[in-house]
């Protein structure tokens, strides 16, 4: 009951300030949440979330020329900001703190160009709008990020404890610049350059929260969720990352920082091609140190490692009691390693905390893996990097492909690893380290091997199967213990798309036609997005 008092306090002062041209600043509305008292909302029967949202427009030849004259930290329920594309980037950072509700989120949408274009938010050179300047901390966070998320804990108008931003949804945007190369003017007036780990989009705290089709690119971390201080109060909770590109984030030389980086309570990647991160830097394509992860239908490109899921650092008393806080799916993925990485698929933890560690089951299935390295890059390509004995691979319905004169090995030197059901492995592979392997390697399922698993065209990263191949057909049912939680009902489309799965008679990310042609159809991608088929 205390969000919904307190967002329709604000919903009655917003429509005090519509009906008789008042303006209430941010500290009367403060004031107003704190004092108020139910009776006020009896002027107000009839009164519904959807009565005071509020559809802004920004851009050419709109109501609002630019992004600083939003009312960033008042939005609330049903308010959608509609961005309009145009060819100069907006350089304007965001603050948001409302909260919206499941049937009346906070959008905030890019309005497409002509050709699909999206349009361009950009922290080089941005700047700090006046009315945000009690919402970021100079000290603490204006330098973290593009568009920062948070509860306000700071000012006349900080939000109370326990309070959460959420149901909030940013979409259809080019997310760029939060980057310690770049520097952006503080709403106090004075220049400042990004810090090394800023984002494009950085959640402090957030609930119920959906990135949609937006690129995210050129910053330090590309997209940052945090859960911290082992509270339920500053628990993020539900992340929807979908039909995303997001690519060429890190820093050279930097191992901490990631296109992805998450930790929160239920998290879901779907759709997305998620890239490699920009030259020289060595961090990760997707991090994770969430409880309830699921990746599923994407098409990931690996850097220094594809994925990453280890153990939550400052929130582990909350994230990992929760159930299944070990378990994590990644189904339908198309996975490349084009020579950048050594260890492609690391689970189980990093801190050195070994009780920390996740210390449960990674379902792998349906994945199709191509891993293209050579000696003189890499000597050794490992598919997974387990941390202990405690931690357990299951593979079920995948293709594991490898081309190059690297040592292929499925394993770095611990954990366990379970080829159930059917899979295809390029059949020069080995288990793992060839002096320090101790793990365990079972085969209770049936293993195909073989030069070639019969991609359309490999080289230019067709994995449809063709007529002949040895993959077609092959899949033997899933568990019900998996398909009761997890489905494989779709596939990836290219790029940051997905479309039905027909049949689950083959291994891998996809399906064929019942007389074995492809059934996934090769879309040109669009011109705007840079992305060509075999690149």
């Amino acid at each position: 009951m205390g969000d919904e008092m307190s967002t329709l306090i604000k919903c009655s002062i917003k429509i005090i300030q519509d009906t008789f041209l008042i303006k209430v600043t941010d500290y009367y509305v403060a004031v107003y949440r704190k004092k108020l008292t139910l009776s006020f909302l009896l002027l107000f029967p009839f009164m519904s979330f959807s009565a005071c949202a509020t559809d802004y427009h920004v851009g050419p030849d709109q109501s609002h020329s630019n992004l600083n004259s939003i009312p960033w930290t008042t939005l609330g329920p049903g308010d959608v900001v509609n961005i309009h594309w145009r060819s100069e980037p907006y350089r304007s950072k965001i603050g948001l703190r409302g909260r919206g509700t499941a049937d009346n989120r906070i959008v905030i949408r890019g309005v497409l160009g002509p050709n699909g274009q999206r349009p361009i938010i950009s922290g080089n050179n941005a700047v700090t709008p006046t009315d945000l300047q009690g919402f970021f901390n100079s000290q603490w966070d204006e330098h973290l990020a593009v568009i920062l998320i948070k509860r306000q804990a700071h000012g006349d108008n900080r939000d109370e404890w326990g309070y959460k931003p959420g149901f909030i949804t940013i979409e259809n945007l080019r997310i760029e610049g939060g980057h310690e190369r770049y520097s952006f003017t503080t709403g106090s007036g004075s220049s400042r350059t990004y810090s090394r780990g800023a984002g494009g989009i950085w959640a402090v705290l957030v609930e119920n929260f959906i990135v949609r089709n937006c690129e995210i690119t050129d910053n330090g971390n590309g997209l940052f969720v945090l859960s911290k201080n082992n509270n339920e109060e500053e628990t993020s909770r539900n992340v929807l990352v979908e039909s995303n590109f997001i690519h060429d984030n890190g820093t050279e030389g930097g191992w901490l920082e990631h296109n992805v980086y998450t930790q929160v309570s239920g998290i879901t990647f779907q759709y997305n091609r998620l890239g490699t991160l920009r030259s020289g830097a060595v961090g990760s394509t997707l991090k994770d140190r969430s409880s309830n992860t699921v990746v599923r239908y994407n098409w990931i490109e690996s850097s220094a490692r594809a994925i990453d899921f280890v153990e939550p650092e400052d929130s582990h008393d909350i994230l990992s009691q929760e159930p299944n806080f070990g378990d994590a799916y990644v189904y339908g993925n198309v996975i490349i390693n084009d020579g950048l990485s050594g260890n492609m698929i690391h689970y189980g933890g990093d801190t050195g905390i070994y009780e920390w560690y996740r210390k449960g089951t990674l379902y792998f299935y349906n994945n199709t893996v191509m891993i293209r390295s050579m000696a003189a890059q890499m000597y050794r390509s490992r598919l997974f990097d387990v941390s202990t004995m405690e931690e357990t691979v299951e593979m079920r319905n995948n293709i594991i492909h490898h081309i190059g004169d690297s040592n292929f090995m499925l394993m770095n030197e611990l954990g366990v690893a379970n080829f159930s059901g059917t899979n295809w492995i390029t059949n020069t592979w080995q288990q793992g380290h060839e002096s320090r392997f101790a793990g365990t390697i079972n085969t209770d399922g049936t293993l195909l091997t073989g030069s070639a698993p019969g991609f359309s065209d490999a080289l230019n990263n067709d994995f449809r199967l063709n007529v002949g191949s040895p993959a077609l057909g092959s899949a033997i049912a899933l568990p019900t213990s998996i398909v009761s939680k997890h489905p494989v009902d779709l596939m990836y489309q290219l790029h940051t798309n997905s479309q039905p799965r027909s049949s689950l008679n083959d291994l891998g990310a996809f399906d064929s036609n019942e007389d074995g042609t492809p059934a996934l159809a090769r879309p040109t991608p669009p011109a705007y997005l840079n992305i060509g088929i075999s690149d």
